[in-house]
């Protein structure tokens, strides 16, 4: 049976929201896999919790809910030798209202497409501008693209440790261009 690791970083306000949702998830998870939360916080969620929910809790701070979004790949990274076949990050606020298993998210290398992809992107909105950023893509670019949100991303545990190691050396050389990137 695999292990599924489910990564939420809760600091500050969004710790209750981190909260509502591993309840929210084990409510309405029907499936037959292990699920492990790493529960990235200021505040261990233990005590909040029902007994039997495999919680693991790594103290952190943020400043904001940028530093704290900006920090999601180097603490996924921190994930690299830990014993989930799969990893996925959820932001703290999402919400679950119905039934599900693990069939529609497993994957080696899965994400959400944003809501806007179409719409909102066409007119060149939602992409990065700056040309020397890892982000960048012109205005005259021809090739196709599927915008992803950041608040699901996931996979098979090496590939996602792979990705967010690439875009955590990518916010890194980012940031020497004073870019608001944790």
């Amino acid at each position: 049976m695999s292990n599924i690791g489910i990564v939420i970083l809760a600091t500050n306000a969004y710790f209750v929201l981190g909260i509502r949702f591993i309840k929210k998830f084990m409510h309405h998870y029907k499936g037959d896999k292990h699920i492990t939360f790493h529960f990235y916080s200021d505040t261990d969620p233990k005590p909040y919790l029902q007994e039997g929910i495999d919680v693991r809790f790594y103290p952190e701070s943020h400043s904001n809910w940028v530093e704290g979004t900006n920090s999601k790949f180097k603490n996924v990274i921190v994930l690299e030798n830990s014993d989930s076949d799969y990893l996925y990050y959820f932001d703290a606020d999402t919400n679950i209202s119905r039934d599900f298993t693990e069939e529609w998210f497993l994957g080696d290398l899965v994400g959400g497409e944003h809501f806007g992809n179409r719409s909102f992107l066409s007119n060149g909105k939602g992409f990065d501008r700056f040309p020397q950023s890892k982000a960048y893509v012109p205005e005259d670019s021809q090739l196709p693209y599927t915008y992803h949100y950041g608040a699901f991303f996931g996979g098979k545990k090496d590939r996602v440790i792979e990705f967010c190691k690439t875009l955590r050396e990518w916010q890194l050389e980012d940031k020497k261009y004073h870019m608001n990137l944790g």
